[in-house]
């Protein structure tokens, strides 16, 4: 009896760790910066707190919130999004090498004349994973879009 109600736990659990959230900021990036810089100065909680924050500028910007799970999108909700979204990051390493990648795009694009898309958000998967990412695409907003979604996918795994 004990063996048969930990196993409808576990595959119950397993079945829950498998849906994704994510909530992100999609758009045309104007400029990229540090945000909030004062929030370095917090106090660390095991180096777990977000403590470096990305400003990221937008025109034509929409806001998505998208719950899944590792086969399929399952609900889709658009809301509008302010001009400048910050992603919080709490892992120096990541937050540098993100802000280099998209600052260094946005040079690129103001050289060539291209217009640079992004999507910037928060991927969380249930009891597994949780972290910030940033998508670029020279083609549209979709292709960034469908990068984020399918990190998403990746994780729920």
């Amino acid at each position: 009896m004990k063996k048969n109600l930990l196993i409808l736990l576990v595959l119950g659990f397993s079945t829950f760790a498998q849906a994704y959230t994510i909530s992100m900021t999609c758009g045309e990036v104007v400029k990229a910066r540090n945000g909030k810089i004062l929030k370095r100065l917090q106090p660390s909680f095991f180096g777990l707190n977000s403590k470096f924050v990305l400003m990221t500028k937008f025109n034509n910007q929409v806001g998505y919130m998208i719950s899944g799970s590792s086969n399929d999108i399952y609900n889709t909700a658009t809301f509008n999004a302010d001009r400048k979204s910050f992603t919080n990051f709490s892992l120096k390493d990541k937050y540098q090498a993100e802000k280099r990648k998209i600052k260094n795009a946005v040079k690129k694009s103001r050289i060539d004349g291209s217009d640079l898309y992004a999507c910037v958000g928060h991927v969380n998967v249930a009891f597994k994973y949780s972290g910030s990412h940033v998508f670029l695409s020279n083609e549209s907003v979709e292709d960034a879009m469908k990068k984020m979604i399918n990190q998403g996918a990746r994780h729920a795994w």
